[in-house]
């Protein structure tokens, strides 16, 4: 019986250890989310205060790209250059902050990295010369289309925006598959040279009902080159 009982009593304590190590044993994080292959790539240049030029969440400003690498410290206003990189296998775009080398984390309340979702399988990404705005061209199945991202919310969520989601573009549907796009600058006619060369822009496309409150974007009135910009999307099939 002594036997048994210390052959129960040493079973017990090894079950006890058993259990001590499980408990204390340090659990293993769960991996974090990282840019994977991309597709396409396009540069924006962004803006923000001085004061907040190191706030993630700070408001950013479009510049025209050749307004970065900031050179001027007298303007009150920080300028980085950044890339939109199309991450086809998640459906989502990321914002890379290139002078810094960091992804920039698109929603702070999530774990991780998040980036900006969009329809599944973007393909290609481009963006207007002066930065308002960018275009990203998705082959989901059965859906293939074109996406329009205000550059007012590619970064980090202010507390005052509401949370991105795909339906919080504008978007378009497409025939077919799209391939590579490039966006084109338009001249306005004029009638004789003392015509402004903006006086033919509908007017309906800067009133105050065309604008999204929480992502604005007016193309009419971004600074660059005059003239009505076009995007040209290539069909391939």
């Amino acid at each position: 019986m002594k036997i048994q009982h210390r052959i129960v009593s040493a079973a017990a304590l090894w079950l006890s250890l058993g259990a001590l190590s499980a408990c204390t044993r340090t659990p293993t994080p769960p991996p974090l989310r990282s840019l994977r292959g991309m597709t396409d790539s396009s540069l924006l240049c962004l803006a923000s205060l001085d004061s907040q030029a190191d706030d993630p969440a700070a408001e950013r400003f479009a510049r025209p790209i050749d307004a970065c690498p900031d050179y001027d410290s007298t303007d009150g206003e920080s300028r980085s250059l950044h890339a939109l990189v199309t991450q086809p296998e998640t459906g989502e775009v990321a914002l890379v902050d290139v002078q810094r080398g960091a992804v920039v984390d698109a929603e702070r309340t999530l774990p991780g990295l998040s980036f900006l979702p969009v329809g599944g399988n973007p393909v290609s990404v481009v963006s207007t010369p002066g930065g308002s705005a960018s275009f990203v061209a998705t082959r989901e199945a059965g859906k293939p289309g074109i996406y329009a991202l205000p550059t007012s919310c590619v970064g980090t969520r202010r507390d005052d925006q509401p949370f991105v989601d795909v339906t919080s573009w504008a978007a378009c549907r497409l025939p077919a598959e799209p391939g590579a796009m490039q966006i084109l600058i338009d001249p306005l006619l004029r009638t004789s040279c003392a015509d402004p060369i903006n006086s033919a822009v509908d007017s309906s496309a800067t009133s105050p009902s065309a604008q999204r409150v929480d992502c604005p974007a007016n193309l009419a009135e971004e600074e660059g080159p005059l003239g009505q910009r076009k995007l040209l999307v290539a069909l391939p099939t």
